[in-house]
C-alpha cells in the first residue's frame, strides 16, 4: 500500500472510532488497543510522536488523532485516572499547536483556557486543570489549584491570576466552599488590576472576575449569612465586569458574542433581584446581538440560547402585566434551537421543559405539558454523570408532572413528582449553617426545597396523609429561613409558609398556625410581588388566611381586605390556569359575606362564579371535586335563603358528582361527603323528601370515620351525622318505621355528645352542637318517656342559648328546641315546678318569634307553638296573643319575593293557623282582632291564589333596579339562618 493509501486508511478508522464514540458513547470503541496503535502509527507518518512530540504536525492527522485521545479520557472516567491522565496531555499536545488555525475544531472548555492567557502545555498547573476536564478528576482539580496558586503569586502576572479566578470558581462551583469563591473573587480583580488598558487579554479577564462575583453573590442570596460580602456589590460589580469585557473586545472577536451571552445572564440575575425593567430589555437585546453575530462553537452557541430562552420567560412571567405570548412562544423556538446544537445537553433540554410548562400554564395547551415532560424525562437520562444538573433535571420534571396531576388526577403521577425530589431530601439542609469543612447550603437548595413542599402539599390535599402535610410545612419554613431578604425567592417562600400553615390551622385549629400564615402572606405582599404569577398568588393566598382570621373572629374590614385583594387576583389571572382557582375562591368568599352582610347579588355572584370555576376545571383534575364543593355549597345556601328547590336539587347533585370524583380519604372527599349529607338533610327538612336520608347518613358517617382525630372540623361532622340520624328516626316515626327510629336516635344522641366534646368551648358552633344535643335527648325523651334524657336536653337547651347573642338568628332554633323540652316536662311535673316550666317554655317560644334577624317562617312556628301551648293549659290571652303574632307574619313568610314553590310550602305549613288565632280571638271578646286576623289571612291566600303580580324574571327584564331591591328585601326577611348543627 502506497504511503498515501496508508495515511487515508489508517486516517479513515481513527476518524470512525471518533465518529462511532461520538454517537454511541461506547468506551471499548476508543480504548481497544488497536485504537492507541492506529493513532500512533498515523502520527509516525508525520514524525510526531505522543511521548516526544515532534516538530511538524499534519492539521488533518494531528486533529483526528487529538480527538481520539481526548475521546479516550472521557471513556476511561474515574476508574482509570493515570490512563486518562496520559490520554488528557497527549490530546493536549496536539490541539494546542493547532488553536490558532483550527480554533472551531477544538473542544470548547480547551478553546476557553488556551485563548484566556495562552499558557503553554506544560504549564503543570494547567494540564492539571486540563485533565480534570477531560476525567472529571477531583484530585486533578485540587493539584491544578495549588499549582496555580504557586504561579501566580511568584510570577504575579495577570494571566495566572486570571487562571487561579477560573480554577478556584470552578472549584466553588463543585464543592460550595466560601473560602474558594472569596479567593476567585480577588485573584480576579488581581488579573484585572495587573493589566494594561489595551491589553488583548483584559477582555477575557473582565469576564472571569465577573463569573466569579456573580458565583459569589448566588453564594450568598441563599442566606448563608457569616459573610462580610455585600451580594447587591457582587452582583453589580459583575455587571460592570462583564460590561467591561464586552466594551474591550474587539468586534470580530469571536469570544465577544460568548461575553454578551454572559452579560444577558447577569443582568436576567439581577433583574430577578431587583425587577429593573431595564435589565431585563437589555438582556434579551444582548442575547439577540450575541446570537446574530455568531458564536464561536456549538456547545456556546446552545449556552447563549438558553441564556435568551430564561431570559424571555422571565420577561414574561414577573412582568408587569400580562404581556401575551410572544415571548414564551419565542422562547419555546429558542429552546428548540438548542436542543438541535447540543443534542442531550440537560441544561438546554431543562430550560425547555420550564418553558413549555409556562406556556402551558398561560395557553393550557396539554401539548406543551406533555412536550414539556417529555424533555425533562430527557434531560434526567443525559445527566446522569452530572450530579448538579441530574438534582435540577428532577427538580424540573417533579414540577412538570404536579402540573399533569393537576389535570389528570392520577396518582402514580404524584408519587413520582414526590419520589423524585426524596432522594435529595435528607441532604438539602445543614441546619442552616456551613459544615466543618467549609461547605455552605447549595445555591439550588431554596428552589428544591419549595418544589418539594408543594408536591408534599399536593399529595396531601389528594390523600389526606397527615405526614405529608407535616413535611410540607417543615420543608416550607426552611426555605423561608435560608431565604435572605431580597433573594427572588423570598417572596415564593414566605408564600409557601403561608399557604402550608393555613391548611394545618384549618386541620387542626391551632391559633399560632394561622397567625404565622396571616405574617407570612402579609410579609409576602408588602414585598411587592412581581409579575402575574407572584401577584396571583400573593393576593390568592392572602385572601385565604385573611378569610380563616375573619371566621376566626376578625372585624369587617378583614373581610373587606379579603374581598378586594380576590378581585385584584381574578383580573391578573383571566385566561390562565390560575382563573378557575381565582373563581373558586371568589365564590366561596361570597358565599360568606352573604352570611354576614346578606347582600343577593354577593350569593348570586357566589353560584355563577362557582358555575364558572367547574367549567373552566377539566374533569380530570384533581381539584374539581374541590370545585363542585364550594358550588354545591353555595347553591344550597342560595336554596336557604330564596327557597328555589332546583338550586337544592342541583347541589344534591353537585355534591354527588364531587363525592365521586374525589379519591377515597382525601380531604376533598370528606368535606364533600358533609355538604352532600347536608344538602339531602335540608331536602327532607324543606319539601319533606326523605327518600336522600340513608344516603346522607351514610355519607356523614364515612365523613367521620375518614377525619383524622386531630381535625378541627371533626367536631361539625359529628354534629351532622347526629342530625342525619336525628332526621331519619323522625322521619321513620312519621312513616309507622318505628324499628329504626329508636337505634337512630340512641346513636345521635351519643355522636351529638362527641361533636361537644370535641367543639371549642364558647363559640356558636359550640352552641348549636349543644342544642343539637338538646334536640336528640329530647326526641329520645318522646320516644321512650325516660325522664333523665328530658333533663339533660333542658341543660344542654339552656347552655346553647346562654352563649347566643340576643340578635343571633340561630338563636330562635336554639330557643324553639328549648321551650318544646320544657313544655313536656311541665305536663309530667306532679308539682308546682310544673307551672315554672310552662311559663319557662312560654316565656322561649315568645323571645324566638320575636328575634327579628330570624327567617319569619321559624318565627312563626315559634309563635304558634306558644299560641297552642297556651291553649292546651287554659292560658286564653296568652293563646290569643301568641296565635295573633302567627297570623301577622304569614305575609312575611310567604311574601311575592319567594320563588313560587317556597311560597306554597311555607303556605301549607301555615294551615290552620289563622281559624285558631281567631277563634281564640273570639273567645277572649275580641272580635274587632278577630276580624282583622281573619281578613289578613285571606288577603294572603287570595293573593296568591289569583298571583297579581309580577314574577321576579319579568321584572328583572323590565325593572332591573326594581328586581334587584326586592331581592335585597326578600334576603333581609328570608334569608336562611342555618343551625350550626347543621353546618358542616
Amino acid at each position: 500500500m502506497t504511503t498515501d493509501g496508508l495515511r487515508d486508511d489508517l486516517l479513515g478508522r481513527v476518524e470512525g472510532r471518533v465518529e462511532r464514540f461520538a454517537s454511541d458513547r461506547e468506551p471499548s470503541t476508543v480504548l481497544d488497543p488497536a485504537a492507541d496503535a492506529e493513532a500512533r502509527a498515523l502520527l509516525a507518518l508525520t514524525d510526531w510522536d505522543p511521548e516526544t512530540g515532534g516538530t511538524d504536525l499534519d492539521a488533518e492527522i494531528g486533529l483526528a488523532a487529538a480527538w481520539l485521545y481526548w475521546c479516550r479520557a472521557q471513556a476511561h472516567g474515574a476508574t482509570a485516572d493515570d490512563e486518562a491522565e496520559v490520554d488528557v496531555a497527549i490530546a493536549v499536545a496536539l490541539f494546542t499547536p493547532l488553536h490558532a488555525d483550527y480554533r472551531e475544531l477544538l473542544p470548547p472548555e480547551l478553546c476557553s483556557l488556551l485563548e484566556a492567557d495562552d499558557l503553554p502545555p506544560s504549564d503543570p498547573g494547567m494540564v492539571r486543570y486540563h485533565e480534570h476536564l477531560a476525567s472529571g478528576d477531583s484530585a486533578a482539580l485540587d493539584d491544578a489549584v495549588d499549582l496555580l496558586r504557586v504561579t501566580a503569586i511568584r510570577e504575579d502576572a495577570p494571566r495566572h491570576w486570571s487562571n487561579l479566578c477560573g480554577a478556584m470558581r470552578l472549584r466553588y462551583l463543585i464543592r460550595e466552599a466560601r473560602a474558594d469563591v472569596d479567593d476567585a473573587v480577588d485573584a480576579g480583580r488581581r488579573a484585572v488590576e495587573r493589566s494594561d488598558p489595551d491589553d488583548p487579554e483584559l477582555a477575557s479577564r473582565l469576564s472571569n472576575l465577573g463569573s466569579a462575583l456573580l458565583a459569589r453573590h448566588d453564594g450568598l442570596g441563599c442566606g448563608n449569612g457569616d459573610h462580610d460580602g455585600d451580594p447587591d456589590s457582587d452582583l453589580d460589580g459583575a455587571v460592570e465586569a462583564l460590561r467591561g469585557a464586552v466594551d474591550h473586545a474587539d468586534h470580530d472577536d469571536p469570544q465577544r458574542p460568548v461575553f454578551q451571552a454572559n452579560l444577558a445572564a447577569v443582568l436576567s440575575t439581577r433583574f430577578a433581584w431587583s425587577g429593573r425593567q431595564d435589565d431585563i430589555d437589555q438582556a434579551v437585546a444582548i442575547c439577540r446581538s450575541a446570537l446574530a453575530m455568531g458564536l464561536p462553537d456549538d456547545e456556546t452557541l446552545a449556552a447563549a440560547l438558553s441564556t435568551l430562552g430564561a431570559t424571555l420567560r422571565a420577561r414574561h412571567s414577573t412582568g408587569d402585566a400580562i404581556s401575551g405570548p410572544a415571548d414564551l412562544d419565542e422562547a419555546v423556538e429558542v429552546g428548540k434551537w438548542s436542543v438541535q446544537v447540543a443534542p442531550g445537553e440537560p441544561t438546554a433540554l431543562i430550560n425547555l421543559a420550564s418553558t413549555l410548562s409556562a406556556r402551558f400554564e398561560l395557553g393550557r395547551d396539554v401539548t406543551d405539558l406533555t412536550r414539556a415532560e417529555e424533555a425533562a424525562r430527557d434531560a434526567l437520562a443525559h445527566a446522569h454523570t452530572d450530579a448538579s444538573a441530574a438534582r435540577t433535571a428532577r427538580d424540573t420534571l417533579s414540577t412538570v408532572l404536579q402540573a399533569r396531576f393537576d389535570q389528570t388526577g392520577e396518582p402514580v403521577v404524584l408519587d413520582e413528582a414526590v419520589d423524585l425530589l426524596s432522594a435529595d431530601l435528607d441532604g438539602l439542609i445543614h441546619d442552616g449553617r456551613g459544615d466543618d469543612d467549609g461547605q455552605t447550603l447549595d445555591r439550588q437548595t431554596p428552589d428544591r426545597l419549595l418544589t418539594a413542599s408543594s408536591a408534599f402539599l399536593t399529595r396531601y390535599e389528594a390523600t389526606g396523609r397527615i405526614a405529608d402535610l407535616d413535611d410540607a410545612v417543615a420543608l416550607a419554613e426552611r426555605a423561608a429561613a435560608h431565604t435572605a431578604a431580597g433573594h427572588p425567592l423570598r417572596r415564593r417562600a414566605l408564600l409557601a409558609t403561608a399557604s402550608v400553615l393555613q391548611t394545618r390551622a384549618a386541620l387542626r385549629g391551632a391559633p399560632a398556625d394561622l397567625t404565622a400564615a396571616i405574617r407570612a402572606a402579609r410579609a409576602a405582599f408588602a414585598d411587592g410581588p412581581r409579575g402575574r404569577t407572584e401577584h396571583v398568588g400573593v393576593r390568592t393566598i392572602l385572601a385565604a388566611v385573611l378569610l380563616d382570621e375573619f371566621e376566626a373572629g376578625g372585624g369587617d374590614t378583614v373581610l373587606a381586605e379579603a374581598m378586594e385583594r380576590l378581585h385584584e387576583a381574578m383580573r391578573r389571572s383571566d385566561g390562565t390556569v390560575d382563573h378557575a382557582l381565582c373563581l373558586s375562591s371568589l365564590s366561596a368568599a361570597l358565599s360568606i359575606r352573604f352570611e354576614v352582610a346578606g347582600r343577593p347579588d354577593d350569593l348570586h355572584e357566589a353560584v355563577r362564579t362557582g358555575r364558572l370555576a367547574v367549567a373552566e376545571t377539566p374533569e380530570t383534575s384533581w381539584q374539581r371535586p374541590l370545585r363542585l364543593g364550594t358550588l354545591a355549597a353555595a347553591l344550597r345556601t342560595r336554596y336557604e335563603a330564596f327557597g328555589a328547590l332546583d338550586d337544592l336539587r342541583e347541589a344534591v347533585e353537585r355534591a354527588r358528582e364531587a363525592v365521586a370524583s374525589a379519591p377515597p380519604g382525601s380531604p376533598a372527599r370528606v368535606g364533600n361527603l358533609s355538604t352532600l349529607s347536608g344538602a339531602l338533610q335540608t331536602l327532607w327538612i324543606g319539601p319533606g323528601e326523605d327518600s336522600g336520608l340513608d344516603e346522607a347518613v351514610a355519607s356523614a358517617r364515612e365523613a367521620v370515620a375518614t377525619t383524622d382525630p386531630a381535625d378541627r372540623r371533626l367536631a361539625g361532622r359529628l354534629s351532622n351525622l347526629a342530625s342525619a340520624l336525628q332526621a331519619r328516626a323522625v322521619a321513620a316515626s312519621a312513616t309507622a318505621r318505628g324499628s329504626a327510629s329508636a337505634a337512630d336516635l340512641d346513636e345521635a344522641a351519643d355522636v351529638a355528645l362527641r361533636a361537644v366534646s370535641a367543639a371549642a368551648p364558647g363559640s356558636l358552633d359550640h352552641a348549636g352542637m349543644l342544642s343539637n344535643v338538646a334536640r336528640t335527648l329530647w326526641l329520645q325523651y318522646r320516644a321512650r318517656g325516660t325522664r333523665s334524657d328530658l333533663d339533660a336536653a333542658i341543660d344542654a337547651g339552656r347552655a346553647a342559648v346562654g352563649m347566643t347573642p340576643p340578635d343571633h338568628p340561630d338563636r330562635t332554633t336554639y330557643l324553639h328546641n328549648l321551650a318544646e323540652a320544657l313544655a313536656d316536662r311541665s305536663r309530667g311535673n306532679p308539682d308546682d315546678s310544673d307551672r315554672a316550666d310552662l311559663d319557662a317554655a312560654l316565656e322561649a317560644f315568645g323571645e324566638a318569634a320575636a328575634i327579628a334577624t330570624a327567617p319569619p317562617i321559624r318565627r312563626l312556628f315559634a309563635a304558634r307553638a306558644a299560641g297552642r301551648l297556651a291553649a292546651s293549659t287554659g292560658r286564653g290571652e296568652a293563646a290569643a296573643a301568641n296565635l295573633a303574632a302567627a297570623v301577622r307574619l304569614i305575609p312575611a313568610a310567604t311574601w311575592p319575593g319567594l320563588d313560587r314553590p317556597s311560597q306554597e310550602l311555607n303556605a301549607a305549613s301555615t294551615e290552620g293557623v289563622t281559624g285558631e288565632a281567631v277563634a281564640w280571638a273570639l273567645g277572649c271578646g275580641t272580635p274587632t282582632t278577630a276580624l282583622e286576623l281573619c281578613e289578613l289571612g285571606r288577603s294572603v291566600l287570595w293573593t296568591h291564589s289569583i298571583d297579581a303580580r309580577v314574577s321576579p324574571a319579568a321584572l328583572q327584564v323590565v325593572a332591573p333596579g326594581l328586581a334587584i331591591r326586592l331581592a335585597e328585601l326578600s334576603a333581609a326577611r328570608n334569608r336562611a339562618a342555618v343551625a350550626t348543627s347543621g353546618r358542616l
